[in-house]
């Protein structure tokens, strides 16, 4: 450690902690952003998924815990030790079991606070205080203050910030690219297989507007009555179980059931904490198998185009494996590969994205406290069944923006884990910044 770092706690580094309301407003279609723990991913905030709530309640809420620039919200439960870095765009309330970060800037430089927030040391700080519960893992706000932070110069920490902040706009673009190319995709999908915009359009005998005359052929002329509401007629409905080969679950298995244990380097097992917003997140959390161990728990290897998928806390979430890296399926995990003779990958992926796959697979969860979805109970989960002429169409379309979404997340990965190699290094002092 560089001489004049000192070792202290986020109290003494004059961190304010501010406790965020525990109780939840009312939801509606419209309104303000209110985020809760499902917005926080890899000390960035997304807005995806977030409960819109009045303005009175909004108002409300912010009287207690207004975020401002360069503040860091923290989860104190679910994923405890999660951070969400508070850019000066963002204007939001916060959820349960949320609490703010703030520097003072006198002995932490405010944009240096996400940094300090991330990584193995703070990792190591959380799982120093972590309380483990029946259901959930959490944080005492008590606790919170007694973190250690290594602390160098007001001076140091602004061009770590800089550094660090170079990689992290990349990474950041990257993951904007992606959401663009993602919503390409999900406005042809919604249109095709949700809107049924052809149909409707070949039922006033018009021509479907941007579709050439070959396309438009394979769509048929009329909406019938389903177990899915007016679909197309001639398509059908079908369930997981139909329209998967394969279904892995490897979510009660570990190292040690297999004879082994956890090692330094190798192959990555992943888990429910890893797959976010359909990426792989947390990477410092990620542990290792040996290519024995490997072997013996995923005796069925994941192969492009399967879909990653968590079965709890939080159930749904999903990550389209795109075959750059061998992956072990830990907890809460699991692996779902397309029936070929029925469907294709990208559009199972895209359906059991919609409103109707996430009603069924809610109604058919079960726990009081964490919902999850039994392997039993997924395989009812009801999936349109489109002609395969129309899949195929649909593929070929979007799996150029499938591929450059993959290199792209390829990409961050790499920038990611350049930046968690050198970010420890950076913070104890071990490469110090300006020096030959």
């Amino acid at each position: 450690m560089s001489c004049n770092w000192r070792k202290m706690t986020l109290k003494e580094a004059g961190i304010i902690l501010i406790d965020c309301d525990h109780k939840t407003p009312k939801a509606q279609d419209s309104g303000r952003p209110y985020v809760g723990i499902p917005q926080l991913k890899d000390c960035r905030i997304t807005l995806d998924g977030a409960r819109l709530i009045s303005e009175e309640d909004f108002i409300h809420w912010r009287r207690k815990a207004k975020p401002q620039e360069h503040d860091v919200i923290l989860s104190r439960r679910c994923n405890p030790g999660e951070t969400g870095y508070v850019t000066g765009d963002l204007d939001i309330a916060l959820g349960q079991n949320l609490v703010l970060l703030r520097a003072d800037g006198e002995t932490i430089y405010p944009p240096f606070l996400r940094w300090l927030t991330r990584g193995k040391y703070w990792w190591n700080q959380v799982d120093s205080f972590i309380n483990v519960g029946a259901v959930f893992e959490s944080l005492k706000c008590a606790d919170i203050p007694k973190f250690e932070i290594l602390v160098p110069s007001l001076e140091e920490q602004k061009l770590l910030t800089a550094c660090m902040s170079s990689i992290d706009d990349k990474i950041a673009l990257n993951t904007q690219t992606n959401q663009t190319l993602e919503q390409m995709a999900q406005a042809i999908f919604k249109s095709w297989f949700v809107d049924f915009d052809p149909v409707q359009a070949k039922m006033s005998g018009e021509q479907p507007e941007g579709m050439d005359a070959t396309t438009a052929s394979l769509f048929p002329e009329k909406l019938v009555e389903s177990e899915l509401g007016l679909i197309p007629e001639g398509w059908e409905v079908g369930t997981l179980d139909s329209h998967t080969s394969m279904i892995i679950d490897h979510r009660g298995k570990t190292p040690k059931k297999l004879g082994s244990d956890w090692v330094e380097e190798g192959y990555p097992a992943i888990s429910a904490k890893n797959i976010k917003s359909k990426m792989i997140v947390r990477p410092d959390t990620i542990r290792f198998l040996d290519e024995v161990t490997y072997k013996k728990w995923m005796k069925e290897p994941l192969i492009k185009g399967d879909i990653i998928m968590t079965s709890e806390a939080p159930m749904g979430e999903l990550y389209f494996f795109d075959g750059s890296r061998d992956f072990c399926l830990s907890q809460r995990l699991y692996g779902l590969r397309a029936n070929s003779d029925v469907c294709n990958s990208v559009f199972l992926f895209d359906w059991l994205q919609t409103t109707q796959a996430k009603a069924d697979m809610e109604g058919r969860a079960s726990g009081s406290t964490v919902l999850g979805i039994k392997q039993s109970e997924l395989r009812k989960v009801k999936i349109l069944t489109p002609p395969k002429d129309i899949l195929d169409k649909y593929s070929s379309i979007v799996s150029n923006l499938i591929d450059m979404t993959a290199k792209n997340n390829a990409q961050n990965i790499s920038l990611e884990a350049l930046r968690d190699t050198l970010l420890p290094k950076l913070l104890s002092g071990e490469i110090e910044l300006g020096k030959e």
